[in-house]
C-alpha cells in the first residue's frame, strides 16, 4: 500500500498472521480430550440413583458418579465433535465422514431420547438416553480424529492402560477391600439390618451378604460379566499391540511392559466366574491369527467372507432359538437363565411391538411376564438386540441389527491409513502426560466424595495417583517410537488393526448374553473404538464435492442443540439431583424436616418428572410421622409419576396397614395389592402381605385364596431359589388354611 505526500512517497507493508495454522491444534486438542474422557469414565462407577436409602443416624456412604455429575461429563463428550465441526467451517481441506453406521447409531440414540415421552420412568429414559446420544456423538468425532496409524496406536495404548487399571482395581479389591468388607459386615450386622429394615431371613439380606461374602468382582461396573467383557476387550488389544511391537523388532522392554498387566488381568478374569469371559479370549486369539495370516485372501473375497460370517452368526442364532423352543433350556445353566429372561422379554415385546416400553424401562414391564422359576428381578434383558426390541420397538430392533451389521462391514474394509510422509515432523510425547493428567483430574473430581473423612479421601487420591502412573507407563510403552527416537510412533500397524477389530467383535459377542454396552464407561469405550476403526478404515473422499453450507448449518444445529441440552436439561437436572442428595444427607443427620424441604425443591427444579424424588419426600414425611393423609397424597403422586413401579404401591399399602384399623382405607389397600400382584404375579411377599391384611379384616375366604396362590407360586420357584418359603413358613400357612 502506498502513501503519497507533498515531497516523498512512503511504502508501507502490512503483514497478516495466518491464524488458520491454529486449526489443526483444535482437532489435536479434541483427540486428546476424547481419549481422556473415555479413560476417566471407564475407570469410575456411575449410578442413575442412590443404591441405598438414607436412614436417620446412618453412616454416610460416599456418593459419586450420580447424574448431577455424569450429565456434565456427557456435555464434555460433545466438545470434540464441536471442535471438529468448527475446524471444518474454516478449513475446506479438512474432510468429514458420515457413514451409514454413524447414521444408524445416532438414529437409535435419538429414538432412545424420544422414548422419554412414553416411558413409565421418564427420568431413567432421559438420563440414560442422553448418555447414549453423547456416546454416539463421540463415536462420530472419533471417526474424524483417528485416521492415522499414530492415533490408532494411541487409542490402542489407552485401552492397554485401562487393562492395567482394571487389573490393579481387581487385585486391590480381592486383597484389601474384600477382607475389610467381610469384617465390616460381620461387625456391623445388627446396624445394617436395622438401617435397611431387613431381617436375617429376608431375601435382601441374604443377597447382600452372599455378594459381600462371595467377593463378587464387579470392578467399575455393576456386574462381574461386564468386568469380564472389558478385561477381554482390553486384553485382546493389549496383546495385539505387544505383538505388533515385537514384530516390528522394537526394544523388548516395550512389548514386555504392554504385556505385563495380562497376567494379573487373567487372575481377575477367573475371579469374575464369567464363562463367556473364559471362552472369548480363545476365540479372539484364533480370529486374530486367522485375520493376520489369511488377511490377503479374505480381502480378495471380502463380500463372500462377510456374508459367510454373517450367515454363520444367523444360523447359530436360529439353532440356539430352536434348541430353546424345543427343550425349554439351553446348553448350560447360565444360558438357560438367559433363555428364561428372553422368553419373558418376548412377551413384553409382543405387547409393545411398535414403540417399546421406553429406554431403560424394561425392568418394570418384565415382572408381569417373568417365568416363575426365573424370579430374579432383572433390569435389562441381557441381550443387545432384545433390549432394542423391547425398549424401542420394532424400529429400534431394525436400527440395532442394521448398526451392528453395517459397523462390521465398515471396520473390515481392506483399507488402511496411508503411511506417514518421509519428512513428517515428529509428534511430541507431551500428549501422553496431558491425556493422563486430564483423565485423572476428571476422574478424581467426579468419582471421589471429598465430603467424606480425610482417610477415605487420601486412599482414593492415592489410587488415582497409581492410575496416573499406570496410564502414563502404558501409553508410553504403546506409543513411543524407541529410546533413540522419543516421539510418538506413526509406523503402520496392521496386526494391531486386526486385533482391534476382533476385540470389538468379542465385545459384541459378550453383549449377546450380557448388558455391558449399556453401562456408561463401557459404552463410551465402545464408542471410541468403533469410531476409531470406522475412521482408519474409511474410504478416501479426495476430489469429492465439499458442502460448505451444509457443514455450517450442521455446526449451528449441533451447537444450538448442545446449548439447549445444557440450559434446558443438564443444568436443572443437576441442580435437582444435588438438592435430593442434600435431602439424603439431612436425613442421615436427623434433620428430617429440612430434608423434606430439600426434596420439595428437587421436585420443583427437575426438568423431567422423577417419581423417585416424590417417593423420597413421602418417605421423609413418614419418618417425621406427619399426617398420614399428606403422606398418602405424596405417595399417590409418586404412583402417578411412575405407575409401573410396584414398590410405591407396596409402600402405600404397608404404610396404611401400620395405622389404626379404623383409619385404614381398605379398598385402596386392596386395590394397591391387587395392582402389585397384577404387575408382578410371582411376588410371593406381596401375596402373603395381602393375605395377612384380608385375614385381619375378617375376610377369611379371600385370605385363603391368596395363601393358596402364594403356595402355588412358591412351588413354581426353582429349588435353589433364595426367595422360597422355609418349611416352617409353609406349615404356618397350611395351618391357616
Amino acid at each position: 500500500m502506498s502513501k503519497t505526500g507533498a515531497s516523498q512517497t512512503e511504502n508501507v507493508r502490512v503483514e497478516y498472521y495466518d491464524w488458520t495454522k491454529l486449526l489443526p491444534t483444535l482437532t489435536s486438542f479434541a483427540f486428546g480430550l476424547a481419549v481422556a474422557m473415555v479413560l476417566a469414565r471407564a475407570s469410575m462407577t456411575e449410578w442413575l440413583r442412590e443404591p441405598f436409602e438414607p436412614y436417620p443416624g446412618g453412616e454416610p456412604a460416599p456418593r459419586t458418579g450420580m447424574p448431577n455429575l455424569s450429565l456434565w461429563l456427557d456435555l464434555l463428550c460433545w466438545v470434540p465433535a464441536l471442535l471438529v465441526l468448527f475446524r471444518r467451517c474454516f478449513d475446506r481441506t479438512y474432510v468429514l465422514r458420515f457413514t451409514i453406521a454413524h447414521a444408524l447409531l445416532l438414529a437409535m440414540a435419538v429414538l432412545a431420547v424420544i422414548s422419554t415421552a412414553w416411558s413409565a420412568d421418564r427420568f431413567a429414559a432421559a438420563v440414560t438416553g442422553f448418555h447414549f446420544l453423547s456416546a454416539g456423538v463421540l463415536c462420530w468425532s472419533a471417526s474424524q480424529l483417528v485416521r492415522s496409524w499414530l492415533r490408532l496406536r494411541f487409542v490402542a495404548a489407552a485401552t492397554a492402560a485401562l487393562l492395567g487399571v482394571y487389573a490393579l482395581q481387581g487385585v486391590y479389591y480381592r486383597t484389601v477391600d474384600y477382607p475389610d468388607n467381610v469384617r465390616m459386615v460381620e461387625k456391623d450386622k445388627d446396624r445394617i439390618l436395622r438401617e435397611r429394615g431387613w431381617t436375617e431371613d429376608s431375601f435382601a439380606w441374604k443377597q447382600f451378604y452372599r455378594k459381600v461374602a462371595g467377593g463378587e468382582m464387579i470392578g467399575f461396573g455393576s456386574s462381574p460379566n461386564t468386568y469380564a467383557a472389558m478385561l477381554v476387550t482390553f486384553g485382546l488389544i493389549a496383546a495385539a499391540l505387544a505383538a505388533q511391537r515385537w514384530r516390528d523388532g522394537d526394544e523388548p522392554a516395550w512389548p514386555a511392559a504392554i504385556a505385563l498387566p495380562l497376567l494379573p488381568a487373567a487372575y481377575v478374569l477367573v475371579l469374575t466366574n464369567s464363562k463367556t469371559g473364559y471362552l472369548t479370549p480363545i476365540i479372539g486369539a484364533v480370529l486374530i491369527w486367522i485375520g493376520w495370516t489369511c488377511g490377503a485372501k479374505l480381502a480378495a473375497r471380502r463380500r463372500t467372507a462377510y456374508f459367510a460370517g454373517a450367515g454363520a452368526v444367523l444360523l447359530g442364532a436360529v439353532a440356539l432359538i430352536g434348541h430353546g423352543l424345543y427343550h425349554g433350556s439351553l446348553i448350560i445353566d447360565s444360558l438357560t437363565f438367559r433363555w428364561k429372561y428372553w422368553v419373558g422379554s418376548a412377551r413384553v415385546f409382543g405387547e409393545h411391538l411398535l414403540a417399546g416400553v421406553g429406554w431403560n424401562n424394561f425392568g418394570y414391564y418384565y415382572l408381569a411376564h417373568r417365568l416363575p422359576d426365573a424370579s430374579e428381578e432383572i433390569k435389562d434383558p441381557h441381550n443387545l438386540f432384545v433390549k432394542a426390541a423391547v425398549e424401542l420397538g420394532i424400529l429400534g430392533l431394525l436400527l440395532a441389527i442394521g448398526f451392528v451389521a453395517r459397523l462390521m462391514w465398515e471396520i473390515t474394509r481392506p483399507i488402511q491409513p496411508p503411511a506417514p510422509p518421509a519428512k513428517a515432523p515428529p509428534t511430541k510425547i507431551t500428549l501422553i502426560f496431558l491425556v493422563a493428567a486430564g483423565a485423572i483430574a476428571v476422574n478424581a473430581l467426579t468419582s471421589i466424595d471429598f465430603g467424606q473423612e480425610s482417610a477415605y479421601v487420601m486412599v482414593e487420591l492415592l489410587k488415582r495417583l497409581l492410575y496416573f502412573g499406570i496410564i502414563v507407563l502404558l501409553l508410553a510403552a504403546g506409543t513411543i517410537r524407541s529410546t533413540a527416537e522419543v516421539r510418538l510412533d506413526d509406523r503402520p500397524a496392521p496386526l494391531l488393526l486386526v486385533g482391534c477389530v476382533v476385540a470389538l467383535a468379542m465385545f459384541l459377542v459378550h453383549n449377546l448374553i450380557d448388558f455391558s454396552m449399556w453401562e456408561t464407561g463401557p459404552m463410551f469405550v465402545f464408542a471410541l473404538l468403533a469410531g476409531a476403526l470406522i475412521g482408519v478404515r474409511g474410504e478416501t473422499l479426495a476430489g469429492r464435492r465439499k458442502h460448505n453450507l451444509a457443514v455450517v448449518a450442521a455446526t449451528g444445529v449441533t451447537l444450538t442443540g448442545w446449548l439447549v441440552a445444557m440450559i434446558g436439561f443438564v443444568l436443572p437436572a443437576a441442580q435437582a439431583e444435588s438438592g435430593a442428595q442434600r435431602g439424603d444427607e439431612l436425613i442421615r443427620t436427623n434433620q428430617v424436616r429440612s430434608a423434606i424441604g430439600a426434596y420439595r425443591a428437587a421436585i420443583e427444579t427437575t426438568p423431567i418428572s422423577n417419581a423417585d424424588y416424590v417417593y423420597r419426600l413421602a418417605r421423609a414425611m413418614m419418618l417425621q410421622q406427619d399426617d398420614p393423609k399428606q403422606v398418602d397424597a405424596w405417595l399417590s403422586q409418586a404412583i402417578a409419576a411412575n405407575p409401573m413401579d410396584v414398590g410405591y404401591r407396596t409402600l402405600r399399602a404397608t404404610f396404611w396397614l401400620h395405622q389404626p384399623p379404623e383409619s385404614q382405607p381398605r379398598q385402596q389397600i386392596a386395590a394397591d395389592y391387587r395392582r402389585v400382584i397384577e404387575l408382578d404375579p410371582n411376588n410371593l411377599q406381596a401375596r402373603l402381605s395381602f393375605a395377612g391384611a384380608l385375614e385381619s379384616w375378617g375376610d377369611t375366604e379371600a385370605a385363603k385364596k391368596e395363601y393358596q396362590a402364594a403356595l402355588l407360586v412358591n412351588d413354581r420357584y426353582h429349588p435353589d431359589e433364595p426367595k422360597r418359603l422355609s418349611a416352617q413358613e409353609i406349615e404356618r400357612i397350611k395351618s391357616k388354611l
